[in-house]
């Protein structure tokens, strides 16, 4: 894959395999922009869920603190790099800090660790992955040696909830590669040999630490794989799990009770429940209707409501979980989100929902309604230039 500026992508009447949005001449498609991270213990957001967003920590004397400091990551394919901003605890706004930091050749899934200490970057036409430091209090970032190689267009990135592995979707390659994590300081060692799967476009990482599973745009598909604990080794787990027309992103619930999966072209979202013990997935119920070309989907750190973000119609789509069942209920009507979101987050505190439009280069905040979930606007978005493909946010470790 060609790496193409926007204006260049918005001239294009093809399928544009790199790019998860529909922009205005790409219909049905979505540019593959966002990663799945899932229910790692403090990183969370859109395209890397889940986190432990329970508030203050407790203090060694038994009261509790001040709130975590919260920070958002966005990465940007038309600048090559990674913006990193504060995000207050109260109304959500975000404050950008330094300067952005680069990484590789058109950047579009980013997954923090869940110590909140090293965050991966898959760069989708440099082929490789970068690794990167966070200083716990300010939340800036430094790059940690040179990008690792990867597989062939890198879609998404992921990182299990030990802190020891990272998972990459190579949608070109058909493989997922692995890495682990040298726990000092951040850097990557490949894992040998990639696993096949047909063109990944999102992965997301069971809570125990025992599982991955894969979008397969192409094959329409969730493949599940086993992790080796001693090695970070990918084993398939029995079939693949027919799903939908173009599955473009996944999710797993805080829990690890259930997965869902927003289907960019049918513009459903699927729900399956997952076996804990060998990590295969049941169909919940019929899947419920997103709106055109979901992209995006991420679920609050309660495990109470899912968030999707549709490229097609620049909207949000919010969902209420059934906590026995974890059947979806539609909360309303999708909320106006932009032209064309690329990536929905929420913050670790489950608070707030961040979503990076690709189209108008911006990023807004939306506040959640606790008690129903739903979603209301708050302030102007924030412009960004350099195109935004994903976000995540993350909590300081204290």
């Amino acid at each position: 894959m060609l790496s193409m500026s926007k204006s260049q992508l918005h001239s294009l009447d093809i399928y544009c395999d790199a790019c998860n949005i529909s922009l205005p001449s790409i219909r049905k498609t979505t540019l593959r922009l966002c990663l799945l991270l899932a229910a790692v213990v403090l990183g969370t957001g859109g395209c890397a869920n889940h986190g432990d967003a329970m508030g203050g920590a407790s203090s060694p004397s038994g009261g509790t603190s001040s709130p975590a400091q919260e920070f958002a990551f966005v990465t940007n394919n038309g600048s090559d790099d990674v913006l990193v901003f504060t995000i207050d605890p109260t109304s959500g706004a975000l404050a950008a800090v330094g300067s952005p930091v680069g990484v590789g050749t058109f950047p579009l899934s980013m997954a923090v660790d869940p110590t909140g200490r090293f965050a991966y970057v898959a760069n989708h036409s440099s082929n490789d992955v970068s690794a990167l430091s966070i200083n716990s209090s300010t939340g800036a970032l430094t790059s940690v040696g040179s990008p690792v190689t990867a597989g062939m267009s890198p879609n998404a990135v992921a990182v299990d909830p030990t802190s020891r592995f990272v998972y990459v979707a190579n949608g070109t390659a058909d493989t997922i590669s692995a890495f682990s994590i040298t726990a000092g300081s951040g850097s990557l060692t490949p894992i040998s040999p990639p696993v096949a799967s047909s063109s990944p476009a999102s992965l997301a990482v069971h809570p125990t630490g025992r599982f991955v599973y894969a979008a397969n745009a192409n094959s329409n598909v969730i493949s599940a794989f086993s992790i080796d604990a001693a090695t970070g080794a990918l084993s398939l787990v029995g079939s693949p799990v027919t799903v939908g027309l173009l599955p473009e992103a996944l999710t797993v619930d805080p829990m690890g009770r259930f997965l869902y999966v927003a289907d960019n072209g049918d513009n459903y979202v699927y729900a399956f429940t997952i076996n804990v013990n060998t990590g295969q997935l049941a169909a919940v119920g019929s899947p419920v209707l997103a709106d055109a070309s979901p992209v995006s989907i991420t679920v609050d750190p309660m495990g109470r409501f899912v968030y999707v973000a549709n490229g097609g119609h620049g909207t949000l789509s919010a969902f209420a979980i059934n906590a026995s069942t974890g059947a979806l209920t539609t909360i309303g009507s999708p909320v106006a989100a932009g032209l064309h979101p690329s990536c929905v987050a929420v913050d670790p505190s489950g608070k707030f929902v961040f979503v990076v439009d690709y189209a108008l280069d911006n990023l807004s905040t939306f506040a959640i309604d606790s008690s129903t979930g739903a979603l209301t606007q708050t302030g102007m978005p924030i412009v960004i230039y350099g195109s935004p493909t994903s976000i995540v946010t993350t909590s300081e470790v204290q």
